[in-house]
């Protein structure tokens, strides 16, 4: 009875948590393991993991066990746009298949006794990434055909336990970033013909440092809390790419551009609690300095006044809930569930076919699957949906409705010592 109970509990939590859990979205990717995927990507919540090394530099140091694991997760995201009234217009984007990868690794250096320890951490993953591709001849052609952003980051750090009670990490991420940007071109003699396309492609180094705590109360209770610093991305060496008939070639030169932007700054907090062996319940909250994101704006060497630019971002801040369980239905199988919903940083007046975000409520589902005492399989699957979401780019007199919606599927394999 009382193992029916946990298990009732279990599902009650987290199905009653969809008032109020958060999830990734948008420009912000949190695939780095198929654990805390299956579990709501509530993992800063998670101590006790190889997802520790990407989410939670505090809780390193109290993994039971040093290990690796490696991991892709499979994305299908679609957008759907419909003109606003009195037009009847509707159109897709192009869906892509993106493949985020990700590589944790835990290394006890010193032996973790009940007082304090030495561990190392290792991630290499891919937190920012978007693929949005329009039909080339679709009616919002001149403000955005495509735009994609991919970053690859690798994170190290050195957690300390200070006593049974308190973990503490800091370290340092580096990354690199592409991007890539292409819309159709106008004419100059006020016709609004199309006479070729633009791509700008761009890649940049970057840096930041991130630092986090774990505090464990009670074996029942953990909180922890993760700090990454914003980053910044400047790109003085990306091109301008122009397609366009051999008559117009000097008019549309290809050439060199500028651009500079950051990658924000978070805070994740998290909670992790077991009220009895079989059952784990985790919480967590994300709050991303998207403001720090005003404009993107392609300063080129030479400016071509058909380009027409729309750089204003003007995001802002936005805060995330999330919640997930995870149920040991024995030794070898562990059953995973979570809800969230996240805020869009993208207000409405910037609301462009560039970026067609929205809040988003989504629900994953994960499984583990331990063979031996060594070698370890989690799959999960995530969906998400935004629902409709009307509004107007003034400077570029272009509005309608948008509606994403979002599957995914994620494996890993794991190998602890």
């Amino acid at each position: 009875m009382k193992r029916i109970f946990s298990f009732l509990l279990f599902f009650s939590t987290v199905l009653g948590s969809s008032l109020y859990a958060m999830g990734p979205g948008g420009l912000q990717w949190y695939y780095c393991g198929s654990r805390q995927m299956g579990m709501g990507f509530s993992g800063v919540a998670l101590w006790d993991g190889l997802s520790t090394a990407a989410f939670n530099p505090g809780g390193i140091c109290f993994s039971r066990r040093s290990g690796v694991e490696i991991g892709s997760s499979w994305l299908r995201p679609a957008t759907t746009f419909l003109e606003a009234s009195p037009g009847i217009y509707v159109d897709s984007t192009i869906i892509p298949s993106l493949t985020p990868l990700f590589f944790n690794a835990v290394l006890h250096v010193s032996p973790t006794s009940e007082e304090k320890g030495l561990s190392l951490g290792l991630s290499v993953n891919q937190p920012f990434g978007t693929s949005v591709i329009w039909p080339d001849n679709w009616k919002g052609k001149f403000i955005s055909q495509e735009f994609t952003l991919n970053t690859y980051f690798a994170d190290i750090t050195a957690s300390i336990r200070l006593n049974k009670k308190v973990g503490i990490g800091i370290g340092g991420s580096y990354g690199a970033i592409t991007m890539i940007s292409r819309r159709a071109l106008r004419d100059t003699d006020g016709q609004n013909l199309d006479v070729g396309s633009v791509s700008m492609s761009g890649s940049d180094l970057t840096w930041g440092i991130l630092a986090g705590i774990c505090l464990r109360p009670s074996d029942q209770l953990a909180i922890s809390a993760t700090a990454h610093s914003p980053m910044r991305v400047e790109m003085i060496n990306g091109l301008a790419d122009f397609s366009v008939p051999t008559s117009l070639e000097n008019t549309y030169p290809d050439q060199s551009f500028r651009t500079s932007f950051w990658l924000p700054g978070r805070l994740d907090i998290g909670f992790n609690y077991r009220p009895e062996s079989r059952l784990l319940l985790t919480a967590a909250i994300n709050i991303v300095g998207w403001g720090m994101w005003d404009s993107l704006y392609y300063d080129l060497e030479t400016p071509v006044n058909s380009l027409t630019q729309y750089p204003e971002r003007g995001y802002r801040n936005s805060t995330s809930l999330r919640a997930g369980g995870e149920y040991s239905l024995s030794e070898k199988w562990l059953l995973r569930s979570g809800l969230y919903l996240e805020n869009t940083p993208v207000t409405d007046q910037q609301l462009s076919p560039e970026v067609p975000d929205a809040t988003s409520i989504g629900l994953t589902a994960g499984l583990g699957w331990m063979l031996n005492e060594r070698f370890g399989l989690d799959l999960a699957y995530q969906f998400s949906f935004t629902g409709e979401r009307s509004a107007l780019l003034a400077p570029a007199k272009f509005g309608g409705t948008y509606e994403s919606l979002l599957h995914s599927v994620g494996v890993s394999m794991k190998y602890q010592w």
